[in-house]
Order: structure tokens, then sequence, then C-alpha cells
């Protein structure tokens, strides 16, 4: 159980504490204590923009159903302790360690340094910013100086408000999750400086901005397709040898290089707009460059994409992305391209996407996004291992490993590289697609992971368009996927 010490419970707070309450991973109880709150005075503006923006972009409402005590600050400790909390998470900014708490990890949340009542004053001052971000942050109060346990940066919709907020809030599970996986270790996180922000968008430009999304989302769409280079470096991919794109009725995209018949074969996600269900299809690209017929090898009631591959014992698998099943499925080639026979569930219960295995040192390493409902799956790295494919798979000590929306989600296979992992990772900051980051692994075993990045692919710098998120090498050939804007069909 978490005890969460709040102040007034104002909407910060409330998305906080409901985002707690029903991810399922903490008993809750909420004590609210009396700090004084400066409110920051908004002008009339502001506050239109903040109403237009919740009525488009706003969730729910209710509150959390945990019970609420009213407290003084003094009273926490004992409170605490005779709740038998496994951690008390302060809210306030305000609470200092106490001999009271005896054994039981005093926490404070923050975003951007703030206290994480002011979420939404965290938020608002990154809206709209170029590769926008907010951070988070868990430090463990004790009676010398505080110290930070973890620290990331949450993925925000760059188009509002209120769904930012909810965004955020809906991470702090998680985060709270892999601030207690560290606590009592001895090694304390280092954090490089936040630059700070640059000035707040004016409401007037958040206004004008919000009303072009809306009209952008109700007359044209992104659509994807793939783009294959030969003999061409990852930082200059300009012309390509095949392209691969689909009518206006859908969209492909994650696409995997495999060997076909002397030239290459794609795996990739179709994507009919009138089901807006993803399937996985299979393209041959000959010698030439000519991509043939699509021809659908996957197809299940829930959504998938993200086929990745994998050869294992001289058999060829495949591990689409199945999040919206929440589970992680594996599957045999029977009889290439075309027939795959369901082997096993890997992993269930979990909303993980974009699984990617890679073999190092003897054992198989499973990276994966992983999102709560409500939650974005663009931010949030979770790591899995096993000794066989089949498993079992085992969560890494530190899950979440990492949470940033600049390099957190996979973007495509792994690779060895001057004896080191690299992968291929989702920039996220700006937008989905915003590029692809190399990300070096430094540092991987059951207790420890540590990476730092290589380089970047961004859509400006190759043929791609307005968006770039998966990228696969293969002999000479290197594959990604990419999106414009085209007009709706009606």
């Amino acid at each position: 159980m978490l005890l969460v010490v709040a102040t007034t419970c104002g909407e910060s707070e409330r998305n906080i504490l409901r985002a707690i309450d029903e991810c399922g991973e903490f008993e809750l109880s909420v004590a609210r204590i009396k700090v004084p709150v400066e409110q920051t005075p908004q002008s009339l503006v502001e506050r239109a923009y903040r109403a237009l923006d919740s009525r488009v972009f706003g969730g729910r409402r209710d509150d959390s159903s945990a019970v609420v005590s009213e407290v003084d600050a003094s009273e926490l400790p004992a409170l605490a302790t005779g709740l038998g909390v496994c951690a008390v998470v302060d809210l306030t900014g305000t609470l200092r360690s106490d001999p009271g708490y005896r054994s039981i990890p005093l926490l404070a949340l923050w975003f951007e340094g703030g206290a994480a009542s002011q979420l939404a004053e965290a938020v608002r001052h990154r809206l709209g910013t170029h590769h926008g971000t907010v951070q988070v942050s868990v430090t463990a109060q004790s009676s010398g100086p505080a110290h930070t346990l973890f620290s990331g940066t949450c993925f925000i919709d760059h188009r509002s408000l209120a769904r930012s907020v909810g965004l955020v809030a809906r991470k702090v599970p998680m985060v709270l999750q892999a601030a207690l996986a560290r606590h009592g270790r001895p090694d304390e996180l280092s954090t490089a400086p936040r630059e700070p922000p640059p000035p707040m968008l004016s409401p007037l430009v958040l206004i004008r901005r919000l009303a072009a999304s809306i009209l952008h989302r109700l007359l044209r769409r992104d659509q994807w397709g793939m783009l294959v280079y030969r003999d061409q470096p990852r930082a200059r991919l300009h012309q390509p040898w095949a392209t691969v794109m689909p009518d206006a009725s859908a969209f492909w995209a994650d696409p995997f290089l495999v060997p076909h018949a002397g030239g290459v074969g794609l795996f990739f996600e179709e994507l009919p707009f009138v089901s807006g269900k993803g399937r996985i299809s299979f393209v041959a690209i000959d010698g030439d460059g000519r991509p043939g017929q699509p021809v659908v090898v996957l197809d299940k009631p829930w959504h998938l994409s993200y086929p990745f591959q994998f050869e294992w014992h001289g058999r060829r698998y495949m591990i689409p992305e199945s999040s919206a099943n929440e589970t992680v499925d594996l599957y045999e080639c029977t009889e290439f391209p075309q027939h795959w026979r369901f082997v096993r569930t890997l992993i269930e219960g979990r909303r993980l996407a974009d699984a990617t295995i890679v073999n190092w040192q003897g054992r198989l390493w499973m990276f994966s996004a992983h999102g709560h409902p409500g939650a974005s799956n663009y931010d949030e790295l979770h790591i899995y291992s096993a000794d066989d494919l089949q498993g079992p798979w085992q969560p890494h000590a530190l899950n979440p490993v990492k949470i940033d929306a600049g390099s957190a989600r996979p973007a495509g296979a792994m690779w060895v590289e001057n004896g080191r992992i690299v992968r291929p990772t989702q920039d996220c900051r700006n937008r989905y697609g915003d590029g692809v980051a190399f990300q070096e692994v430094l540092v991987l075993d059951d207790g420890r992971f540590e990476e730092r990045p290589l380089d970047r692919l961004a859509p400006r710098g190759t043929s791609a368009g307005a968006a770039v998120h998966t990228f696969n090498e293969m002999t000479e050939f290197t594959v990604i996927d990419a999106a414009g804007s085209v007009w709706r069909r009606w």
C-alpha cells in the first residue's frame, strides 16, 4: 500500500491519485494536509484556452475511490506505520524525514523541479516547445540532503494541455515503481542539468494551434509507406532503391527485411483505414527494386503491428506487437512467407509494444515499450530476459529501466557493433515519428542497465517526408518507414 500525501486535491493531484488507484500496481490511501498553495493568476485568454482545450481533449473528471484522511503533517508517521504502507509519497514538496517513519521510505515526486501538485503548470511551460517533454523525478527524503532515485522525461501531446496532464499523470505509477526498485541501492542517480524551458507560448498561439489541429484531423491524415535503400550509410539515406507505398485506403509501416529470391522481402504492418486495425503482410522486392503484390500473412481479431523477425536454432520466428490483447505472442514460420504457427504466449497481462529480442552474451534479452491504459507507450522501456526463446521470460530488476520520450521505445532490430549492442529507438519528443535515435548499450545484466546516445536519423535528413519511426538493416539493404500528410477521402 502507498500513502500519498496531497494538499487541496486540485485537478493535478486528482489526476495523479486516479492514475495510481486504477493502475493495479498499488493499493492506495490518501492523506490531506494543509499547505499554503500559491496560485498563479491567469489571464482571461489563458482561462479561455484552458476551458476550450479541456472541452475538446479533457477526459474523465471523477475522483479516485481511495479513502482520504484529513491530518496534520505531524500525524503522518503514525498514520503510515498504522496502515503498514510500503512507502509514503509526498505530492506537496514539503515533507522531510522523521524518525517516526522508521524504515518506511519517504519519497517526494517532482515535475520540472516543482511539487507534483503543480503538474499542470509544469506541463504548460513545456507545451508546444521544441523537443518539449516533462521531467519527472523521485527523491528519497532523509535527515541529510535528499537524493534522486529515478528521473525521466515524459511524452506530452503538444496539441493539448489537458491531454498532456493526463498522460503524465498516468505515468506516475511506473515512475514510483522504478523509484522503489532503486531504493536502498548504494548507487545514487546522477542527472544532467535540465535546460530551462524557452518562454511559455501565449494562449493565443495555443488556441490557433488547437484550431489548426482540429481542422487537420478533419481534412487530412498521416499515410505511412516504406523506403528501401541499397549501399547507403544510415546517416545519408537520400535515394531509395525501392519505394513501397499503399493506395489511399491504408498505411504500411514497421517494415522488417528478410532475404528473398535474389532480392529482399518485407514483413510489415498493413492498416486499412476502414477497419483501423492492423494486420501483418509481406511483399517481395525483386533484384531490380520492383515490389510485388503484398499478401496478408497474419490477421487476428486484435490489432497487430511491428512484425519482429528472429532466427533461433535454424528456424524463423515472428513476434508481432499485440499490446491491444495484452500479450507478447510467438509464431513460427512453417511455410515461407505466408504460413505461421502460433507457438505460445511469452508474456501476458501487460500492454507491451514493439518487443525486440537480441542474443547477448549467451542470454536472450527482450526490450519493449509499455503503457498502462490511458498512458503513453512512447516513453517507457521494460526489459525481460530468458535462456530460451520460449521462456520463461523474467522481468528486469529495475523495470521500468527507462522513461524517456526521446529514446525508450524500440524502432527496429538491434545489432552488436564493436562489442556493444546498438539499439534503434523512437524519438517521440515533438511527435510520434519525430525520428530514430540510435543508442549504445553500455551495461546490461540482471540488475543493471545503462545506455548512451550514438546518433539520430531525422526525417528531414532523408527522403522520408514528415516522419520516420522504424529502421532495419540486412547486408547492404536498409529499410525505413515514412509518413506524409494526405487528404482524407470521405
